[in-house]
């Protein structure tokens, strides 16, 4: 699918989340990326076309680190209103970490103020183009998906991506935020739309398809927690890797356990310690090729 010229996705690695611009008057962008990467994201929104002084709007899918680390030095450079779901709104204005899963995940990112709530049946405007609001609870409850129907397009954030999803948080979010990911599939789904570009990863354009798939993956994950478990695990020790550009494999059995998200998982789910874990981690993810030990160091391979 070819976009219009002024619609701009900013596609990186899935360390990163994906960004969207939307060119004109009164640019609008979708997440900001890491806090750490903030002179990248910057230089990603100069090259496609739109001065980072003139944002006028910056639009959040949800509150994780990876999605709105920039958007402090963003809206101190361009005073852009910033825009998000009231749940996770109210958790930034009171300095929440640990619903935000910042604590949780060992991670950072600076709070700001958010100018606009956005709930399910709100219209964003982005020139000629409409963005209607979908609330998508499940991998964080203040979730939002953006959907134009001129384009037939979703933007989904962490909602789904190309055969999985951001990992349901069900120790912290409780296990009604599975039935919840659910809902929110079914809600995106009967939208059919022509193609998915998510907050990770590729464009989607086997779109009723790939809600099929992802279903099916939730489904596996109700019926089994500790599958659930384990499958969230992979993600997080990926982007951890990823995050601090490689571990060394030394350092890997005292840190392991720092990490709340570590210990919690192992011992609710999995009825062990994290450090007793961590070897099945590196077998199996290291056997499929999405880490490598080269030097000492253990690296994530995907791009970052």
């Amino acid at each position: 699918m070819k976009l219009p010229s002024n619609v701009r996705v900013i596609t990186r690695g899935w360390l990163n989340c994906n960004s969207v611009l939307f060119l004109g008057d009164a640019p609008l962008l979708v997440d900001t990326g890491y806090e750490t990467h903030t002179s990248e994201t910057l230089e990603l929104i100069e090259q496609n076309d739109v001065s980072a002084r003139d944002l006028a709007t910056i639009v959040h899918t949800h509150c994780h680190s990876d999605h709105i680390g920039g958007t402090h030095a963003l809206r101190a450079i361009s005073r852009a209103k910033t825009a998000m779901h009231p749940i996770e709104a109210a958790w930034l204005s009171v300095g929440e970490r640990h619903l935000t899963w910042l604590e949780y995940l060992d991670q950072n990112a600076p709070f700001f103020p958010i100018d606009t709530e956005l709930n399910e049946g709100d219209v964003l405007h982005a020139g000629a183009l409409t963005l209607q609001v979908f609330h998508t609870p499940g991998h964080s409850p203040g979730g939002i998906a953006l959907h134009c129907p001129e384009l037939g397009i979703i933007f989904s954030g962490d909602a789904v991506w190309q055969g999985d999803m951001g990992a349901v948080n069900i120790a912290i979010h409780g296990e009604a935020a599975f039935f919840h990911a659910r809902a929110s599939l079914d809600k995106l789904a009967a939208l059919n739309a022509q193609a998915i570009f998510p907050g990770h990863g590729p464009a989607i354009y086997d779109v009723a398809a790939n809600f099929h798939r992802v279903r099916e993956r939730l489904n596996g994950f109700i019926a089994d927690p500790p599958k659930m478990a384990l499958h969230a695990l992979k993600q997080y020790f990926i982007f951890t890797l990823m995050l601090k550009d490689g571990i060394r494999a030394a350092e890997l059995e005292s840190y392991i356990p720092t990490i709340p998200a570590f210990v919690d998982y192992s011992q609710r789910y999995l009825d062990t310690d994290p450090r007793a874990l961590l070897g099945r981690l590196l077998d199996e993810l290291s056997v499929r090729g999405h880490i490598v030990l080269r030097d000492g160091v253990w690296h994530a391979t995907g791009p970052k």
